[in-house]
């Protein structure tokens, strides 16, 4: 994200904020529409982040439940003039006329189904979405300060759990939720939206962390082999008038340009999940017996998710994870021509694998995204990085092991696992990437600055989110376990940002030692780094000469070049079809 510029044109706000902070005298909130357009009018907000204000609508909605329904009173004429059914200020019945003016109305705040005088640690989730009207307020630009309708439900599923509630917003049409101050938008153009509570992370900053490291990945070895970098902005959550602290608005995880671009109607977006909670209709399963993963189907949807379809998904996946990756060394086929690559895109999966092991994320293969597009050729791929708010440490042992190493069961971790220690061309290709991203040990600088920036875009608003009701904050506590599993606690923010960078300097180093023993010896023309000279390695070499895909690293150019020119031609690819023989 870009940083927050900040606007110091509210210096007595500021300055209240920080005597709260300290302990000292009580911040009010603004309670009422007129003091929020006040704050509006005065360019300011809560905090140094934006300030998101939602009231909850008593509303008659469409089917879809995204929209107010329209409806014409009696004895009106004019055929542009469009009236909602919504209950506003406690009327008892929808039958007052709202125009289409209904933002400058003054809605119904009685209803606090959503809020935390209601919790329950085992309350249902509902699926259904609610009518709300959102006000974004933004002194500083980072978000264009905007009034309009939206729709919203509870979102997560162990997160639920928690008395700070996650939350998913859905518009009437496409909105740009999150843009630069200067017109700009380098994020998607969507309906769907989150705001992620961070509930079990103190410093709430993990997922947001987590984009830096996809971002780095781009970087440091050129390819674009994750689909997209879920977005971050920090924002204050006002909702019924009822403040509940540090929020962070995200992406929903869809196939949608900005995020996963792939063929809306028939690519396949996926969810590989273990356990009973995270299973959702519409689901296929692969393998038998006590060899079985799920996966949930995202996308097709409707009418394109046919019976057919699915028993595609089912077969393709079953080839990709089953049939080729056994337990009995010698019996897997991880070639690009009929094994495993020939389904799966490697260096999407390298990509994906030192994403999650940078992270040291412990529900690392407990729900993992995958994709395909509907194009010949096209493989599966992995992505993008997402849930991290128990990762770096925060939930199990994983200061030095292996994402697969964590003691949380999955159907996929033993694979993993036998990937690991049994693919040469996937471990040679993770070495060499690993290599690019670690940069010398520069990885580790990166993510301290990283962690301070992202902790510096929230200084007054988590401060807040951690100031007792009583003095006007939020109310959450920093030393209390609000998930119940264990996840770590602190005295203070400044202990939990010690602790993440602590965590990221001994894990990466960890990494860097265990990656690089998995590195073996290649011979020139192993291209693919497999441990053989073969008609895979000719076909690489092949479409690099015809530009058909110039993806090579720097170590897999050396291995083309047969000849020893510094450039890779014909003749390379004859020497490497003479090796063959």
């Amino acid at each position: 994200m870009k940083k927050t510029i900040i606007n110091f044109c509210l210096p007595a706000l500021l300055a209240c904020h920080a005597a709260v902070a300290a302990g000292q005298g009580v911040f009010t909130l603004p309670t009422t529409e007129e003091q929020t357009n006040n704050i509006i009018r005065m360019k300011g907000q809560i905090s140094d982040v934006p300030t998101v204000y939602i009231w909850m609508l008593d509303a008659e909605t469409n089917a879809e439940g995204t929209k107010p329904m329209e409806y014409k009173p009696e004895g009106s004429t004019d055929k542009n003039d469009v009236y909602y059914k919504i209950k506003l200020n406690g009327s008892s019945s929808y039958d007052t006329p709202i125009s289409n003016n209904i933002i400058s109305a003054t809605p119904s705040i009685t209803d606090n189904a959503v809020l935390r005088p209601n919790y329950d640690r085992y309350e249902q989730k509902s699926e259904e979405y609610r009518l709300a009207r959102i006000k974004v307020v933004d002194g500083y630009g980072s978000i264009k300060t905007r009034d309009e309708l939206t729709t919203i439900r509870g979102r997560g599923n162990s997160t639920w759990w928690c008395e700070k509630k996650a939350y998913r917003l859905k518009f009437p049409s496409k909105t740009k939720l999150l843009a630069n101050g200067d017109g700009t938008n380098e994020y998607a153009d969507a309906k769907n939206w989150t705001l992620l509570a961070n509930a079990a992370d103190k410093t709430m900053l993990r997922n947001a962390l987590t984009r830096e490291v996809g971002l780095r990945i781009e970087e440091k070895t050129g390819l674009k082999a994750l689909p997209y970098y879920p977005a971050y902005q920090f924002v204050d959550l006002v909702i019924n008038d009822n403040y509940l602290g540090t929020y962070q608005i995200s992406d929903h995880n869809q196939i949608q340009k900005g995020r996963v671009e792939i063929n809306s109607d028939r690519g396949w977006f996926l969810e590989a999940v273990t356990g009973d909670s995270f299973v959702e209709e519409p689901y296929v399963t692969i393998g038998a017996s006590n060899n079985t993963c799920v996966v949930n189907v995202k996308n097709p949807e409707d009418e394109f998710l046919t019976d057919e379809v699915k028993a595609e998904i089912t077969d393709y996946l079953s080839k990709a994870f089953l049939s080729t990756v056994q337990y009995a060394p010698g019996t897997n086929d991880f070639s690009e021509e009929t094994g495993l690559f020939k389904y799966v895109d490697m260096e999407s999966l390298v990509a994906y694998t030192i994403g999650n092991e940078i992270t040291g994320n412990y529900d690392g293969l407990i729900s993992n995204y995958v994709y395909r597009d509907i194009n010949e050729g096209d493989k599966l791929k992995f992505g993008p990085l997402w849930d991290f708010d128990i990762a770096y440490g925060n939930y199990g042992n994983m200061e030095k092991a292996f994402v697969y190493q964590s003691e949380k069961y999955s159907n996929l971790k033993y694979r993993v696992q036998y990937l690991m220690e049994n693919c040469p061309a996937f471990t040679n290709l993770l070495a060499m990437r690993w290599k690019q991203v670690y940069d010398n040990g520069s990885l580790i600088t990166y993510l301290h600055e990283k962690v301070d920036k992202i902790a510096a875009e929230m200084q007054y608003s988590r401060q807040l989110n951690y100031t007792p009701r009583a003095n006007g904050g939020a109310g959450w506590e920093i030393n209390s376990d609000m998930l119940g599993w264990g996840v770590k606690t602190y005295q203070d923010y400044a202990s939990a940002i010690k602790d993440v960078k602590s965590f990221i300097s001994t894990h990466v180093e960890f990494l860097n030692t265990e990656i690089l023993k998995m590195q073996t010896d290649v011979e020139q023309g192993d291209v693919n780094m497999d441990g053989k000279v073969d008609a895979s390695d000719l076909v690489r070499v092949v479409k690099h000469i015809t530009k058909e895909n110039t993806s090579l690293s720097e170590d897999q150019i050396r291995l083309a070049d047969m000849n020893n020119d510094s450039q890779i031609t014909v003749t390379d690819a004859m020497k490497i079809v003479d090796k063959m023989e």
